[in-house]
């Protein structure tokens, strides 16, 4: 049996309809955990230590509960470059530059894109404003290579995955914008990005998933 779960959540499951929806962050999971949560009969919960529960997470806490069951696992992932800029927009969010915010400590909105890039390419510990995932090592297992009993879907395709669930479910369900960063202009220097081994790494492995496409 798997552990008691809270009744609310942001990692999905259902043992009847053979689904588990894990929410990466930066890729629109709180619009897919709005539309598809009342569809679930599990739910892993708000905690924010397993808001955005990896796959080894999962792996750690389940074992092969779900795959022994014939759910398939879904996941969507974003291109990295894309991801990080989106953190560096959600950390430059005016209220964070308020010391009294609770998250003031991780606003980057004093700093360019391109320190925000370096900072991130430098930073080796688990907190700071640099301190985000490019989201590729979401999926990693504790091997550290790319699971490969989940089904991937690009962020472009995140309607696709939705119609896909919509199937299981036997439901047509609309995903709706949820949590979408504020708008800020970024530049950067295009030569520059590309010496940044951490970036290109991340890039190389987003190139070599296996993508669903239909």
């Amino acid at each position: 049996m798997p552990p008691e779960l809270p009744e609310t959540g942001t990692i999905l499951a259902s043992i009847t309809t053979k689904w588990v929806l894990l929410m990466n962050p930066k890729t629109g999971s709180t619009s897919l955990n709005k539309a598809f949560e009342k569809h679930a009969e599990i739910r892993v919960g708000r905690n924010p230590q397993l808001k955005h529960l990896t796959y080894n997470g999962l792996t750690e806490m389940f074992g092969s509960y779900f795959q022994n069951r014939g759910c398939e696992l879904f996941v969507v992932v974003r291109h990295p470059f894309d991801v990080l800029q989106s953190w560096y927009r959600y950390r430059s969010r005016p209220e964070l530059s308020d010391p009294g915010h609770r998250h003031h400590v991780n606003f980057v909105g004093d700093m360019s894109f391109m320190e925000f890039m370096h900072g991130w390419a430098n930073n080796d510990k688990s907190s700071g404003p640099t301190a985000v995932s490019a989201g590729i090592d979401f999926c990693f297992n504790g091997n550290g290579e790319l699971a490969r009993d989940v089904s991937y879907f690009r962020f472009e395709d995140i309607d696709r995955l939705a119609r896909k669930l919509s199937a299981k479910v036997g439901v047509d369900v609309e995903l709706q914008v949820k949590n979408k960063s504020p708008e800020r202009e970024i530049s950067f220097n295009q030569s520059e990005l590309e010496k940044i081994p951490k970036l290109s790494q991340a890039i190389k492995i987003y190139n070599s998933i296996d993508f669903q496409t239909r």
